[in-house]
């Protein structure tokens, strides 16, 4: 076999015929020590899964995956890939409260992608019977009730670099999901990049908590360890929310050397974790902290650093990195050893769309932290995006990105993928993919700014406002259809996400009663729960002359104290705004 696989597929059969020692860890808080899963294990537990699937449905087909975190998904994953099927994950029912949510996600998945078939655990089967759920005329396939009795008449299909290996839906969405559509050259091309940006070998040890489902899970934490031959340790996501320190004690009881997730993360372990839970931590072997998905805080990783530096934590292991799932995963990322990097640009300058760079801390000053340079074999350019035009140094604009990780566009949307993933400058190069992120170059580095599409992350999801808003207003009659606005606001407490609704409704009881409708509509539909509800007057919301939604400024509003504001709820409040 060649050294360079072709396929997901033929990584993991290079990795048996190796027989290296790496696999994957399922951390479970409580538990004294991981369930493991090596790769032999796993080809010989995903064989038995692709026997089943291609007595079901033929190869090329949409499989849905719907597991909750753990050995089976993963076996699941590679088992659709060894079938030669296209695998499309979703993520599984948080709570029994969350369940209609997720089938119904679930439902408009299945149809947008026509899928055939929906892989999940007996468990799950069996809840969706209990609860009378049907999702149209799919079938549905527990992959841990498999008896295995054809796995010896099973043929493997003959599956090449271009066949389509995954489709990433981007958000939970509720009115129109998104899928990302991967080929295997795609996911191999991302990996060697990340592979190649983080130094990892098959001696890395990686420990994550990220959803799989999510593509920095998927890609960083499940198809990585395969293809670089390492062990991923994987924790429920769950788990590391009710309880931050499992992550810090997984690393330092496996020797972890390449961990990370989200701003949200770091934050969360700097808060929650104790001074009698870091005593016993020894964070010495982790080299590479990354932080990604979502805004890139340098002043979150310092007191992160700082709070966990006598557990051996360097700041030098602290790094940055930016993706998208229209690029698979990675677009940049940081040198090992770099640490956090940032610069302090002018505020005014900032808002005029210019770098101005400060050389000491000024009350205009505001701090942009490095998102690292642009992966082996991708090009980031900075482009005018009214005039699709090249901006050069000291100029903010759209993030532009070509490569071969850049995916093949979104499944069943042809004029939208042409528009995303089809930009051209004015001399016709390209194709190039337009990410709708805001940023500059500086020495050779990227640094955001700001989302052009205004997307929420919350818990390493990406949740489209327009989702949020549409919640709200259907919660009540009272909501003024398109009158509301959806994001979310960084201070000293942490990230929080804001919705400002209109109403005419003026009695303090009602709006009191309508933001618990509010909030318990949004939590129904998309399995979150907003931090903020602000109540506004009719045609007090911010919008252009042609009646569009102008979100940020509505943010800016919010943050200025300029709204008209008739009632405000707070986790901290009962009454109105304070």
């Amino acid at each position: 076999m060649s050294d360079q696989p072709a396929t997901v597929v033929d990584a993991l059969l290079q990795r048996v015929e190796d027989g290296g020692s790496g696999g994957y860890g399922f951390v479970t808080d409580g538990a004294p020590v991981a369930t493991t899963l090596t790769f032999s294990e796993l080809y010989e537990r995903a064989r038995i899964v692709a026997a089943e699937i291609a007595d079901h449905t033929p190869s090329g087909s949409r499989v849905v995956l719907m597991y909750p975190p753990g050995p089976d998904f993963v076996v699941a994953l590679y088992g659709a890939l060894l079938a030669g099927v296209v695998a499309v994950p979703v993520y599984p029912p948080s709570s029994t409260a969350a369940l209609p949510a997720a089938f119904d996600r679930l439902g408009l998945v299945v149809a947008d992608c026509s899928a055939e078939l929906v892989l999940s655990t007996a468990s799950l089967v069996a809840i969706r019977d209990a609860a009378g759920v049907m999702v149209g005329e799919v079938r549905w396939l527990a992959t841990d009730a498999i008896s295995g009795d054809g796995v010896d008449d099973w043929r493997p299909p003959r599956i090449l670099g271009d066949d389509l290996a995954v489709i990433q839906y981007t958000s939970g969405s509720t009115g129109a999901p998104r899928g990302v559509v991967l080929r295997h050259r795609h996911i191999l091309a991302n990996l060697a990049a990340i592979q190649n940006a983080m130094g990892l070998t098959s001696d890395s040890v990686v420990v994550g908590w990220v959803p799989s489902y999510h593509d920095m899970g998927l890609i960083g934490y499940v198809l990585s360890a395969v293809h670089t031959g390492a062990w991923s340790y994987l924790i429920a996501p769950q788990d590391f929310l009710r309880r931050p320190a499992i992550w810090l004690e997984t690393i330092s009881r496996y020797r972890g050397t390449c961990a990370g997730g989200p701003n949200f993360g770091y934050e969360l372990c700097t808060r929650r974790i104790s001074p009698a839970e870091r005593e016993d931590l020894d964070l010495s072997s982790w080299s590479v902290a990354f932080t990604g998905a979502e805004k890139v805080r340098a002043d979150v990783l310092r007191r992160f650093a700082t709070t966990f530096a006598d557990q051996g934590l360097a700041p030098s292991s602290l790094y940055a990195c930016y993706g998208l799932a229209e690029a698979t995963l990675l677009v940049t990322g940081a040198r090992p050893g770099d640490g956090a990097r940032s610069v302090r640009i002018d505020r005014r300058a900032l808002d005029a769309s210019k770098v101005a760079l400060l050389t000491e801390s000024s009350a205009d000053g505001v701090e942009v932290a490095s998102c690292g340079r642009p992966a082996s074999q991708h090009e980031v350019l900075i482009v005018d995006p009214a005039a699709d035009t090249p901006l050069g140094p000291g100029q903010i604009g759209e993030v532009w990105v070509r490569g071969p990780s850049i995916a093949a566009g979104y499944w069943g949307r042809a004029e939208e993928t042409d528009r995303v993933f089809g930009a051209r400058l004015p001399d016709s190069s390209g194709p190039f993919l337009r990410t709708g992120d805001l940023g500059f170059l500086h020495d050779g580095e990227l640094y955001l700014t700001g989302r052009a599409k205004d997307l929420l992350i919350i818990s390493g999801r990406n949740i489209y406002p327009t989702d949020v808003e549409e919640a709200v207003q259907g919660a009540d009659h009272r909501m003024r259809a398109g009158c509301g606005a959806a994001f979310d606001v960084s201070d000293d407490s942490g990230d929080r996400v804001v919705i400002v609704q209109e109403t005419a409704e003026e009695d303090e009881a009602a709006l009191r009663e309508l933001a618990l409708s509010a909030r318990t509509s949004v939590a129904r539909c998309l399995d979150i729960v907003p931090d903020n509800v602000v109540f506004i007057a009719p045609q007090s919301i911010p919008k252009t002359s042609s009646g569009k939604l102008r979100r940020a400024a509505c943010r800016d509003d919010y943050l200025a104290g300029r709204l008209p504001v008739r009632y405000e709820w707070r986790p901290s409040t009962t009454a109105g705004r304070e």
